[in-house]
């Protein structure tokens, strides 16, 4: 699809070239991802993520297993809802092309995406289509792992904030030495939290700002083939595909605002327990705890603005914008 790409450019027919752009955007963002999960660095978070869930779950603390549990069960929802989508929209996409395909007895068979094969696609059409629905079932994969691997880091982060903050409200003071060690535990838990969340944000903070930027011009191109749609099945696919892209872009930041939401609330959950029955020290390490989280752990779009969901708002609007500009340039 890439050389086809190029050859494209020249061609008049913008329908043709948003359609490869769809195709060589996501490709391509596939790839930056690949690199991205391969580094030391990620590789690192996932080991951390490892050692991190093996000792909550085997906490003596039922409620917090049970708390665990309940994000479990919520991420399991999660993956077959993207399972489905996804896979649902891929198989449309074949099932679709290719009965379209087999049934005609024209010449100019449509195919799944546009790629340039060494061999002529039109004599041999059946293996054509074969090796393209087959990339398409590899990709459909590829996006259900990342995006379900996405989910798990974020709201692995959520949960461990949702564990401070249930350990918080707990903290009962018995006037004894374990008193300081059990607030020295938290504080040194938030802090964990905090730079797991730096080095989550180090990590992927530029696949972020690319994902953004690629699925503006994604979504153009499904909201312009949309507007040029001619047939029921190109109209039921940039739907789906539309839908696909936006929800995407709002889980990703309905995730990264919800670890920002936590990270306030554990200053909440520590004012909640009884710190004022306690030492000066014990004291301290709890104000500590306060100040720190009025600052709210952020991902970010490159070195720019926080992830959230008014960043997918402008997503859309930029998308508008290109829509527009491809919709005038057709017509002069």
């Amino acid at each position: 699809m890439f050389v086809e790409f190029f050859f494209l450019l020249g061609d008049e027919d913008v329908k043709k070239l948003t359609d490869n752009i769809q195709i060589t955007i996501t490709c391509s963002l596939a790839g930056v991802k690949a690199v991205i999960y391969q580094s030391d660095n990620f590789a690192h978070l996932i080991n951390t993520i490892i050692k991190e869930e093996r000792v909550l779950l085997q906490s003596k603390d039922e409620n917090i297993k049970n708390l665990y549990w309940s994000f479990v069960k919520y991420i399991n929802k999660c993956a077959i809802a993207i399972v489905v989508i996804a896979g649902g929209t891929a198989g449309l996409l074949v099932v679709a092309t290719s009965t379209i395909g087999l049934l005609s007895d024209s010449d100019d068979k449509p195919m799944i995406f546009l790629a340039h094969f060494p061999f002529n696609q039109k004599k041999h059409y059946f293996t054509s289509i074969l090796i393209q629905a087959s990339s398409v079932g590899v990709a459909t994969v590829y996006y259900c792992m990342s995006q379900i691997l996405y989910l798990c880091i974020l709201t692995f982060v959520k949960a461990k904030l949702k564990v401070l903050q249930y350990h918080f409200r707990c903290f009962k003071i018995e006037n004894g030495t374990n008193d300081a060690k059990r607030a020295r535990e938290l504080v040194k838990y938030h802090q964990r939290i905090i730079r797991f969340v730096e080095k989550l944000n180090d990590s992927i903070k530029y696949l972020l700002l690319i994902e953004f930027l690629s699925s503006s011009l994604n979504i153009a191109s499904v909201m312009y083939q949309l507007l040029s749609a001619q047939t029921l099945t190109d109209i039921i696919f940039s739907i789906s595909y539309l839908m696909v892209l936006i929800g995407q872009l709002f889980i990703l930041a309905w995730h990264a605002n919800e670890i920002k939401v936590e990270s306030v609330a554990v200053s909440d959950a520590a004012y909640d327990s009884s710190w004022y029955a306690s030492s000066y020290n014990i004291k301290q390490m709890i104000q500590m705890v306060i100040m720190r989280s009025n600052k709210p752990l952020l991902l970010t779009i490159g070195p720019f603005n926080p992830l959230t969901t008014q960043t997918v708002i402008s997503v859309i609007n930029a998308a508008y914008s290109y829509v527009m500009i491809m919709t005038n340039g057709n017509d002069l």
